[in-house]
């Protein structure tokens, strides 16, 4: 911005300049195979337990209310399959300009002893491929597909199980990676335009960082053909002391400048691949349990236009998953 200090800004910029292009060397894990293939085509074995215990459970929807059996299904195991069938079944990851989330609440009864009968998650499971789909029907695209289905428990009264889906979708072609230019002057959010009037209501500052930052170019290029048990980061929301997100207090809609631009796109980037151990820090899930998880999209939004107390900033969630490359389910 241009309050910064200009020396301060042209030694960032030759860093950033430097740094973009290892990005794609840099920023990724170490690869885990213990659910991914060994580039010969080849399932783990790991990646076919899983195949066989949702293989499982498909077969026994497709069964429904014809089996004399009455099969049911433990609480705490009920998000975990819903969710992986949905993103194995219709979710679709490729290369797109933009993305956007939505939200879908859902109740299960339970009973007595916290369980769930396999008829109702059956009926649940055709609704929330119903509700995605119609969702996507919504969309005026030619060009769109449900990224990621992210299931998680809210609080649940008695008797009754909570879950609220929340659905990515994607849209627009966007193939190549572009860096930025001296043109790239960018208005922060809402689709103000660039700063020579171009591209009003097409873009701004916020949309062309995830669109950089969600490139498939710059994540792992392992072989997978699915994701497993998408989670969320925090909220991560600038604030003027961590100089992370964009924020500034300002009279009307500020524009962020091309070299800022890329200090902030390397500031996403260190956020969604750097550990909490690591100094600033970083978001990537981190424990027991989250070997295997990688970036997989930032989902991102801007405040109020005008905002009330003429602070601009810019939020940003990062979802991660764990890539798996084993048979198909249908």
């Amino acid at each position: 911005m241009k309050t910064k200090n200009k020396i301060m800004k042209k030694f960032i910029f030759a860093i950033i300049i430097t740094s973009i292009a290892l990005i794609s060397i840099s920023s990724c894990k170490k690869e885990d195979q213990s659910i991914m293939d060994n580039s010969n085509g080849k399932y783990t074995e790991n990646a076919l337990n899983i195949w066989n215990r949702l293989n499982s459970f498909n077969n026994k929807m497709k069964d429904g209310n014809s089996s004399r059996d009455i099969v049911l299904v433990p609480a705490d195991s009920v998000i975990w399959y819903l969710e992986n069938m949905l993103n194995i079944q219709l979710s679709v990851d490729t290369s797109f300009s933009t993305s956007d989330k939505y939200r879908e609440n859902y109740t299960l009864d339970l009973d007595e002893n916290g369980f769930v009968a396999m008829s109702e998650l059956t009926t649940l499971y055709n609704q929330m491929e119903s509700d995605i789909e119609n969702q996507l029907g919504q969309i005026e695209s030619d060009y769109k597909y449900l990224l990621i289905a992210d299931l998680y428990e809210e609080n649940s009264r008695s008797g009754d199980m909570e879950i609220a889906l929340d659905g990515i979708y994607a849209t627009g072609r966007f193939m190549t990676y572009t860096p930025f230019t001296e043109d790239d002057n960018w208005y922060y959010g809402h689709m103000l335009g660039r700063e020579d009037g171009s591209y009003l209501y097409q873009s701004d500052a916020i949309v062309q960082l995830a669109m950089r930052i969600n490139n498939q170019g710059i994540k792992p290029t392992f072989q997978y053909n699915t994701w497993l048990d998408p989670i969320q980061s925090p909220n991560n929301i600038g604030s003027p002391s961590n100089d992370r997100m964009f924020y500034e207090v300002a009279a009307s809609a500020p524009v962020i400048e091309h070299n800022d631009m890329l200090t902030y796109l390397m500031s996403w980037h260190y956020l969604v691949y750097n550990s909490s151990s690591d100094i600033p820090y970083g978001y990537f899930p981190t424990g027991p349990g989250y070997e295997d998880y990688y970036f997989h999209l930032v989902d991102y939004w801007t405040n109020e236009q005008p905002p009330s107390d003429n602070k601009y900033w810019h939020g940003m969630d990062a979802f991660y998953g764990v890539p798996v490359y084993m048979p198909p389910i249908n």
